[in-house]
């Protein structure tokens, strides 16, 4: 299979990131986002023959400041996002911590087909936990589960000198996105087609 990286390349934190990988991630601590006109293969690359999206996220200032967001919504939709800038040795090392939490129960309920139609189904096993009793419900569709972390260390030995060293976590623990087949329309002529609404 041939692999074609997207026109517009995604950095964060100079580090380029392929295909849809860079626009999922849980971005909470940035200090700017640049949105750069294309073509931009001269600064970064060949990937970014369309432009260029650059994140860059804040650097550990040893201030001791910090802050902390929370966000409710439908579906108990809970968003938790927070950050920590502390000193390690006083102007010289600095640590900052971030970390964020986004849950969302699912909105579309999951029907076992055995169970909700099992004149249609024929030999088709039924799922683990499905019942006439719970209306043939196994679970649903659209529910948000995603926790990201990071840490950064920023290192002035001297004047000129400037280390940085940063490390990121996610685990997306998400259902599969809501959909549903709404109609199906086939026409009888040569050319066939299908209309799907969803």
């Amino acid at each position: 299979m041939l692999f074609r990286s997207p026109g517009v390349g995604i950095y964060v934190d100079d580090v380029y990131h392929g295909t849809a990988f860079g626009a999922v991630f849980e971005l909470h601590d940035l200090e700017r986002v640049e949105v750069l006109r294309g073509p931009q293969g001269t600064l970064f690359g060949k990937n970014s023959i369309g432009g260029a999206v650059r994140m860059v996220s804040r650097k550990p200032q040893g201030d001791g400041s910090g802050f902390v967001e929370f966000s409710y919504g439908s579906y108990d939709n809970i968003i938790l996002r927070g950050a920590y800038d502390m000193p390690l040795v006083e102007d010289t090392l600095a640590l900052r911590i971030s970390a964020s939490s986004d849950t969302r129960d699912g909105y579309q309920d999951r029907i076992d087909f055995t169970c909700d139609r099992p004149e249609l189904a024929g030999n088709i096993p039924s799922e683990p936990g499905a019942s006439a009793d719970r209306n043939c419900r196994v679970g649903t569709f659209g529910g948000k589960d995603v926790k990201a972390a990071r840490a950064a260390l920023r290192w002035t030995p001297a004047e000129r000198w400037e280390i940085n060293f940063a490390v990121d976590y996610m685990d997306d623990d998400s259902e599969l996105q809501a959909n549903k087949l709404l109609a199906d329309r086939k026409s009888t002529r040569l050319n066939s087609s299908h209309q799907i609404i969803s």
